[in-house]
């Protein structure tokens, strides 16, 4: 969306690039401060949420064939 504002977007990049480390660090930091803190993984890794998800993660990765997901 950023690209599509010519010389705004390209000043937009810039500042998201410079500060977004600082605003969220990456996911590994988040979820380590959040479950050192007491916090949980939310309501979509519970119950009918969870079972939702499951659903729609392995649909997805049966239409497309997948048969390995690396991290």
């Amino acid at each position: 969306m950023l690209k599509k504002i010519p010389v705004r977007g390209v000043i937009l990049r810039q500042i998201y690039r410079r500060f977004k480390n600082k605003f969220f660090p990456g996911f590994e930091t988040y979820w380590i401060k959040r479950y050192s803190s007491g916090g949980i993984s939310g309501a979509g890794s519970y119950r009918e949420l969870a079972k939702f998800k499951a659903e729609v993660i392995n649909d997805f990765v049966k239409e497309n064939e997948i048969q390995m997901i690396k991290a």
